[in-house]
Order: structure tokens, then C-alpha cells, then sequence
């Protein structure tokens, strides 16, 4: 995802984000729509960017919101494999 003045100023993104969705589709792997992500957030460009192209922290945390269902279960699957936590005050929920 860019911000609008980013893809009017550099339309070079546009491409190369078409090519990240052709390699997704191409090798069978999930693909996160963060410019559908954020037109549904429905905030403004100024809220989801801190600048051209970073997301903001309301960014992130609608990025993190979208992969957290699809991450979470394999990564504490993990962590769980392995054993107890390390620290005694990193839990596992």
C-alpha cells in the first residue's frame, strides 16, 4: 500500500505491486491486500502513512489486526513444541 500522492508521483509502485501479487499467485502462497486493507479502514492517507510510503502506527496495527488470525496459531504451535518459555514472564496464551 502507498499513499495516493505516492502512486500518482511514482506509478512505478503500482507495477511492483503487481508483481508481488503475480509471484503470490504464482508459487500458492497467501497475500496480504494492504491497499484493500486500508480503502476499507476508511481513514484518510495521513492517518495510515507517516510518510510516503511507512505505515503509521494505525498502519501497522490494521496490518497486524489482518495477519495476527493466520500467524498466531503456527507460531505459538511453535514456540509450544519447543518447551517451556525461556523468561518466566513470557506467557503463553
Amino acid at each position: 500500500a502507498q499513499p495516493a500522492a505516492t502512486r500518482r508521483d511514482h506509478p512505478r509502485v503500482l507495477a511492483d505491486a503487481e508483481s508481488v501479487r503475480r509471484a503470490a499467485r504464482a508459487e500458492g502462497v497467501p497475500l496480504l491486500d494492504a491497499a484493500e486493507l486500508f480503502r476499507a479502514s476508511g481513514l484518510p492517507d495521513g492517518a495510515l502513512f507517516c510518510d510516503f510510503v511507512h505505515p503509521s502506527p494505525d498502519g501497522m496495527r490494521i496490518l497486524a489486526e489482518a495477519l495476527l488470525p493466520e500467524l498466531a496459531p503456527p507460531l505459538l504451535g511453535e514456540l509450544r513444541r519447543r518447551g517451556p518459555a525461556p523468561r518466566p514472564d513470557l506467557r503463553l496464551e
